[in-house]
């Protein structure tokens, strides 16, 4: 599900044997002339954060606390947002920060 917030926070199902959270991000092209600082949280509380100025994908790994139950919010904070519709690119009059490529639960980490 995707909250009414600003953000994309989800609910997913936690795999038994999950340790670490991978996700991997693609912020537009545009969003380099400045730093990106992008946020990841776990039910609630900051997991890791990156900042950048490097253009291409964003890969932030983070811990996930032993599993005392079976799913895991997830939130993707980013201080940067453009509106497609604003800039020409069409209709869409959406804010959107970057673009979710890959979200993957591992055994252990990398």
């Amino acid at each position: 599900w995707l909250s009414d917030q600003r953000y994309p926070e989800f609910s997913l199902e936690r795999p038994k044997k999950a340790l670490t959270l991978r996700i991997v991000l693609e912020p537009p092209d545009n969003h380099n002339t400045q730093p990106t600082q992008v946020t990841l949280s776990f039910d609630g509380s900051v997991a890791t954060s990156l900042s950048t100025t490097e253009a291409g994908e964003l890969i932030l790994e983070a811990p996930i606390k032993p599993a005392t139950i079976d799913s895991v919010s997830i939130a993707i904070l980013c201080n940067r947002y453009f509106i497609p519709a604003l800039q020409g690119e069409n209709e869409d009059d959406r804010l959107l920060s970057t673009r979710l490529v890959s979200l993957e639960f591992h055994p252990s980490s990398h």
